[in-house]
């Protein structure tokens, strides 16, 4: 028996209200509770009430995460249907992660064998609303459940022989994301102009665009004192965007924007100044990597990254507690179209002693140091295992990329530029990089 839903009108007053970013987020679970299971009610209409489950599994980054089980009677040789309820605390993330996942689903399943095995590791969203008006009162994403359990809740419960399997598997997930490729560089998302859409959107996937690297705001900035001129800095879409010619204007074009955009993000004059001697040190640091050649062995055609596959983004499936495989990749929030030596950043915590919990997510966008000394001889024989594993399946190609100090460099210049905020990290970083360059040149001379 099922019980019947409240009506749209009993939703609420505070569906007139402008949404205010974090207004109500902060709750316990205690607070969505009641309001989740009258959603599933309204949405799912025919389940059984009383079999429909609703269980809060964590605060995610940007999200409280619940687990919902429902029960209808027309899926009875199906079961029980599993989904995972996403609450962001910021109302254009819905669009974005909906837009984003389903428009990569879409291209991979339109793609190569390597492209249909990762679409199958991408959440698939089943509901979303942007909006409040809904018996939540709050934006929502609501896709299936994949199986499987975190790998970082269980990586250091793994043998040595697990993780060579995750090692394996893993690499495998770095070559199907190389398999979907793009003859634009960018940023993949959904446009800034959907920010102002107020009415329900049917197919988010149709506003997603490729975002030149460097360029954060919604609109280009005018080039002026001193910076050089950009043609077209403006949201490009994947079907039609203009390319640039070489991985090497890419980055150079990247530096360009994002210091403009700190220069005219800035009314002081010191910052100004100091922007100002940063960006001309750095552009020069670029364009000596473009003169000496470092960019030639790229092909002009990008690959997609996902740029945090991280223990936290990984489900694997244990089974019968033999070999894992993984079951799902998450974490997509800002995926790129980017040359391969950006895709080709080792996941160096599979051989390290390194957790991604010590990487703090304000500091995503700054390139990954080994962190921890490994000790014991077992120890350092099961890491190189491990590290053997992976390189043997990417192949030579990929790691002379992830190893290069020139290729380490531009992949740390490029991530800098994708960085939303910029403070103390992004100056600090900027420093590193420069002593990283001086050191590389004096090294080979």
């Amino acid at each position: 028996m099922t019980s019947e839903p409240s009506s749209p009108d009993d939703y609420g007053t505070s569906l007139d209200r402008g949404y205010d970013t974090g207004d109500d987020y902060y709750n316990p679970p205690e607070f969505w509770l009641p309001r989740i299971r009258l959603l599933c009610q309204v949405l799912w209409p025919s389940a059984a009430y009383e079999e429909t489950a609703i269980a809060f599994i964590a605060d995610g980054e940007n999200n409280k995460v619940f687990a919902l089980t429902i029960a209808e009677p027309e899926d009875q040789h199906v079961g029980r249907r599993e989904y995972v309820l996403r609450l962001p605390e910021l109302e254009h993330d819905v669009l974005q992660a909906v837009g984003v996942s389903r428009y990569l689903r879409r291209q991979l399943l339109s793609g190569s064998e390597d492209s249909l095995a990762l679409v199958s590791k991408i959440p698939q969203v089943v509901r979303w609303d942007h909006t409040r008006n809904n018996a939540l009162q709050y934006p929502y994403i609501i896709a299936n459940r994949m199986p499987g359990i975190n790998l970082e809740t269980c990586w250091d419960r793994l043998g040595w022989g697990q993780r060579v399997s995750v090692a394996r598997e893993i690499s495998h997930v770095y070559s199907q994301l190389r398999s979907l490729r793009s003859p634009v560089a960018g940023r993949i998302q959904v446009s800034c102009a959907a920010e102002s859409i107020e009415e329900p959107v049917e197919r988010p996937e149709k506003l997603v665009e490729v975002k030149p690297f460097g360029e954060t705001g919604c609109q280009g900035v005018s080039c002026v004192n001193g910076f050089s001129n950009i043609e077209d800095t403006t949201l490009h879409h994947p079907s039609h965007a203009r390319a640039e010619s070489s991985s090497g204007e890419v980055v150079i074009a990247a530096v360009r924007r994002r210091f403009e955009e700190l220069y005219h993000g800035s009314s002081d004059a010191s910052t100004r100044s100091t922007v100002t001697s940063s960006y001309e040190r750095l552009l020069a640091v670029v364009e000596d990597m473009h003169g000496r050649g470092v960019f030639d062995d790229e092909d002009g055609i990008y690959c997609l990254a996902h740029l945090n596959i991280q223990p936290n983004n990984i489900l694997i499936d244990i089974g019968d507690g033999s070999q894992p495989r993984i079951t799902g990749i998450l974490g997509w929030r800002a995926p790129v179209f980017g040359p391969s030596f950006l895709a080709a950043e080792p996941p160096e915590w599979l051989w390290s002693e390194a957790r991604s919990a010590e990487r703090a997510p304000e500091n995503r966008h700054i390139a990954p140091q080994i962190r921890g000394q490994v000790q014991g001889s077992d120890m350092l024989s099961g890491n190189s295992r491990i590290r053997r594993a992976f390189e043997d399946v990417v192949g030579s190609g990929w790691v002379r990329q992830a190893y290069s100090p020139e290729s380490a460099i531009a992949r740390r210049i490029l991530i800098l530029c994708t960085a939303d905020k910029w403070g103390a990290g992004q100056w600090q970083e900027v420093e590193d990089i420069f002593r990283a360059w001086e050191g590389t040149f004096e090294r080979k001379h």
